[in-house]
């Protein structure tokens, strides 16, 4: 069975999941499949899905800020899908296999919650578009060489003088808005992307 997976499937139950499953699904609850949120912020709705588990010992109402730390830094761990990415200090983001993952359990969540979740903006559907509309794309395209540190900063559309880490939560948050538009072809391009930025390091 693997780390990811419950074996209760679709009938899972919150109660079902790992520490480090709930936390996935509360980021994902939260849209964290688009931006990434800060770990306060996580730790509420942790609480919110299960409250016995993420809440103090002795004030069980009140949310546990170390308990959801721990448990979105375990799925941030190879060996459980690495279905995060970030930290406490970076605020954290769904990997695409972590959009995959929360997309097969979201149906434990609240209904209202979903859409916000699963579709994209119309301001990141523009830039989405505006990935496929600049140069570099059609470089892609074309089967072309690695693009160096200017374009590829221009075509991950954030300034070339950004620091390293900038353009790494760039690239986390670009490759899951491909995850989550579904978009085969953009996924593919921002991977391409990653790695020509993995390849200039």
């Amino acid at each position: 069975m693997n780390a990811t997976d419950t074996g209760k499937g679709e009938a899972a139950k919150l109660d079902d999941l790992t520490m480090w499953q709930v936390a996935t699904l509360a980021l994902f609850d939260l849209g964290g499949a688009r931006q990434r949120l800060d770990s306060e912020d996580i730790a509420v709705r942790c609480h919110r899905l299960s409250p016995g588990r993420f809440g103090w010992k002795k004030l069980r109402h009140l949310p546990n800020l170390g308990a959801a730390s721990e448990a979105l830094s375990d799925a941030r761990r190879e060996r459980n899908g690495a279905l995060i990415a970030g930290s406490p200090a970076e605020n954290w983001i769904l990997t695409p296999s972590g959009v995959d993952w929360a997309r097969r359990y979201e149906h434990l969540l609240d209904s209202g919650a979903r859409l916000h979740a699963t579709r994209l903006t119309s301001r990141e559907q523009r830039e989405m578009e505006e990935l496929r509309s600049h140069p570099v794309f059609n470089h892609w395209q074309e089967g072309g060489d690695f693009p160096g540190g200017n374009r590829l900063a221009s075509a991950i559309l954030i300034s070339a003088s950004s620091p390293v880490t900038a353009i790494e939560r760039r690239l986390d948050q670009l490759a899951s808005l491909a995850q989550v538009s579904e978009d085969a072809e953009l996924k593919e391009y921002v991977a391409w992307l990653t790695a020509a930025f993995s390849a200039s390091r």
